[in-house]
């Protein structure tokens, strides 16, 4: 009896141990995407993904991107891109951007890898782990003209087309620049970035940017402030808002990143400082209302979705910014088995507060008090 009972016990622990290695490559699987994975945050007007396959699929904020994708953003649109290492770029309309490698792994830092092709248009980046502590090879982002690369830093990348650049011409740049189509300008904010081709290789730091003209032509080097400006008119920053000096389209798409991460990690206090003090909703709630709102939905729901598409940005009066946006919460207890789904459209203005970005009020589609 005690033998057979042991049998059954070995074979038992087996079978189990079958099934735990039958998971582990899905496992593996799910974390590896996990560590690549490339996200929409944000996007404004129509955005095409073109696949390694020769698919071309439209994706929305929430959608997932892969390594061989090519990005196309409308003429008229925009879109912001969140890496898995933290990294964020966000490109302007008319652009096509080919995501060539990403590789990232918290624990394998000398494997990093993000490598993509400005095709069309430009884009500004902020870099995330991926550029500050991989090698000099990490980071690496083509141009027509050369290759940049950058360790910890924000630049902008723009590419001179036919029916921006050239169509203006070169007025207001200095005499030295002869524009040429797929030329590029890059512009530095903060950190560096090395620029090289055929012609040789040129450091840009903060305060600095540069123009390459081909892959032969070493980039011109100049410096903010000594005379020259770099062509913002190829991509204007978004306009002011209350009190302060310009408030940038990638500011506004992180301050609402950041809110979807604090909606998701049920951070009802933080939640409460992306609101003006004297915040009124359209239906005249006030904080208060929004705090007992928080405080009921945390209590009820152990999971809450909280998903933004449709997003655009414009300038309000004051200085102010208004912006737009389609809303979709998913709550959810899965012990007692609740779920709750709203949807909104949701206009709400934005400026300064002390420094800081805030919402000032919601024009319509209040969702807090649903």
């Amino acid at each position: 009896m005690t033998a057979k009972h042991n049998a059954a016990t070995l074979i038992v622990a087996l079978a189990l141990l079958l099934c735990a290695l039958a998971l582990l490559p899905g496992r593996a699987q799910a974390q590896a995407q996990a560590q690549n994975a490339i996200t929409v945050v944000a996007s404004d007007g129509v955005l095409n993904v073109r696949k390694a396959s020769g698919a071309r699929l439209r994706v929305e904020a929430g959608g997932r991107l892969e390594q061989g994708d090519i990005v196309e953003v409308e003429a008229a649109g925009s879109a912001t891109l969140q890496f898995a290492d933290g990294a964020q770029v966000s490109l302007r309309g008319g652009t096509r951007l080919r995501i060539d490698l990403h590789r990232y792994d918290p624990d394998k830092p000398a494997q990093d890898r993000l490598h993509a092709s400005l095709l069309a248009g430009g884009l500004r980046v902020v870099t995330g782990a991926i550029g500050k502590r991989g090698d000099s090879d990490a980071f690496r982002l083509e141009a027509p003209a050369g290759t940049i690369g950058i360790r910890g830093t924000r630049f902008t990348a723009i590419l001179c087309g036919i029916d921006d650049c050239l169509r203006r011409g070169a007025e207001g740049l200095p005499g030295s620049i002869v524009l040429r189509e797929n030329a590029v300008f890059v512009e530095v904010d903060e950190g560096a970035v090395s620029f090289a081709n055929e012609g040789g290789v040129i450091e840009l730091s903060a305060g600095q940017w540069g123009y390459a003209s081909d892959r032969g032509a070493l980039m011109q080097r100049f410096v903010v402030g000594d005379g020259t400006r770099f062509p913002s008119w190829l991509w204007p920053r978004e306009g002011s808002t209350q009190g302060a000096s310009d408030v940038t389209l990638e500011q506004v798409h992180a301050f609402y990143q950041e809110f979807i991460d604090a909606y998701g990690r049920g951070d009802q206090r933080a939640l409460l400082q992306f609101l003006a003090p004297g915040w009124r909703g359209s239906d005249g709630s006030s904080v208060r209302d929004v705090e007992n709102y928080l405080s009921n939905s945390f209590r009820v729901f152990d999971r809450i979705q909280y998903r933004i598409t449709g997003f655009s940005v414009e300038a309000a009066d004051g200085g102010r910014l208004r912006v737009s946006y389609s809303v979709r919460i998913v709550g959810e207890n899965q012990r007692q088995r609740l779920r709750h789904e709203e949807s909104s459209e949701v206009v709400e203005e934005l400026g300064l507060v002390d420094g800081s970005l805030r919402i000032l009020r919601s024009l319509s589609g209040s969702q807090w008090l649903r």
